[in-house]
C-alpha cells in the first residue's frame, strides 16, 4: 500500500542576492506529458533517486496525472500548471520517495543561501480504490532538502544531515505550506 503527499511545487534555492539556482523548480518545463506514474523525468532536468516519484501537469487530459484532480489528490498548484508527488510513509517499511536536479552553479562555502518549497499533502484523489492513495488520513513532517556533490542512482541512500527539513506534520490539505531557511 502507497500513501503519497505532494510535494515541492515550487523549488527555490537562491544566494540572498535571490538569484534561483533549481532550474526549472516550478517543473513547468517538460518534454512530454505525464501519463503515469513514476515519470519524473518528462520534467526537464528532473530524476527520480528512491522509490517511484510522480509528475502532475495540467497538459494531461487523462485525469490520473492531471492538475488539479488525479490519482493521489485534488490540489491546484502554488503557481503554474505541475508540481511533483511523492511517498513519504508507506505502512512502518521505510519506503521513500526522492527526486533531484543538479544546481544551476556550485554553491559557495561559506556563503549563506535561502532555501524554500511548497508542500501540501495529498488526498481525496480519483483512484478507484480509496485506500491506496487517499494520503489525507495521514500527515507527516520530515520533508527536506539536501544537497550532494554528485548525482544520487536509483535507491541510493542519503546519509548525513539535511540542509532544510519540515519539523512541523503537515496536514493542511486546503492549502500549500512553505518550508524555508537559510543554509550556509
Amino acid at each position: 500500500m502507497r500513501y503519497f503527499i505532494l510535494l515541492p511545487l515550487v523549488l527555490n534555492i537562491a544566494w540572498v542576492q535571490a538569484q534561483n539556482l533549481v532550474p526549472n523548480g516550478g517543473f513547468e518545463e517538460y518534454t512530454e506529458c505525464p501519463t503515469s506514474i513514476s515519470q519524473v523525468d518528462r520534467a526537464v532536468g528532473w530524476s527520480m533517486v528512491s522509490g517511484s516519484p510522480d509528475y502532475f501537469n495540467r497538459c494531461n487530459v487523462n485525469d490520473s496525472m492531471g492538475v488539479p484532480l488525479n490519482i493521489i489528490g485534488y490540489q491546484e498548484p502554488f503557481e503554474g500548471d505541475a508540481y511533483m508527488g511523492v511517498s513519504v510513509y508507506s505502512g512502518g517499511c521505510g519506503y521513500r520517495e526522492c527526486f533531484q536536479h543538479a544546481l544551476a552553479e556550485p554553491l559557495t562555502p561559506g556563503v549563506p543561501v535561502y532555501l524554500s518549497m511548497r508542500v501540501s499533502p495529498g488526498g481525496f484523489g480519483n483512484d478507484p480504490d480509496p485506500n491506496r492513495y487517499n494520503s489525507a488520513r495521514y500527515a507527516s513532517n520530515g520533508i527536506g532538502m539536501k544537497f550532494s556533490t554528485q548525482a544520487h542512482t536509483f535507491n541510493t541512500l542519503w546519509p548525513g544531515n539535511v540542509a532544510l527539513q519540515m519539523t512541523s506534520i503537515l496536514n493542511d490539505t486546503a492549502s500549500w505550506t512553505e518550508v524555508s531557511g537559510i543554509y550556509v
